[in-house]
């Protein structure tokens, strides 16, 4: 199982778990959780009325478009997609039950930053039940673990 997030850090997370799945013969389940609510007062005080399922097909869009290089490379494997609206930590827990292995990427902040604003991946290495691998971004697209 692989989190994704859509972002460049989310990258060699991703393929890391293409060739973890492809080298052990299981499929992949992407899990891509976002959370978006509409700011009060943007439209003047009148409630939001935009359509949920509008803005979910967008991030189910995003997603395909970012495991389809990794699917032409990795043919072999059985690629599934779990987008929602949802909490991160939550949604790659529960999705993690029964997992071989649950793969997140790193942003690095670590630091007095990362202690404010907290991490998915750290959360997720505490409260996980399955092996996690943590792959964090350096310089971009050079994965380090």
């Amino acid at each position: 199982m692989v989190g994704v997030d859509g972002s460049q850090a989310s990258t060699p997370a991703v393929g890391y778990a293409f060739a973890y799945a492809a080298s052990t013969g299981r499929s992949l389940t992407a899990v891509h959780t976002w959370w978006w609510e509409p700011l009060e007062g943007v439209s003047l005080g009148e409630p939001w009325i935009g359509d949920w399922t509008e803005i979910a097909s967008q991030e189910a869009t995003l997603v395909s478009e970012l495991l389809a290089g990794w699917s032409e490379k990795y043919p072999d494997v059985l690629v599934r997609h779990h987008v929602v609206r949802g909490d991160p930590v939550i949604e790659l827990l529960e999705q993690a039950h029964g997992a071989s292995l649950l793969v997140v990427g790193s942003r690095g902040r670590g630091g007095f930053k990362g202690l404010v604003l907290g991490s998915v991946s750290r959360r997720i290495l505490k409260r996980a039940t399955c092996p996690v691998a943590i792959i964090r971004s350096v310089g971009g697209d050079q994965p380090t673990t």
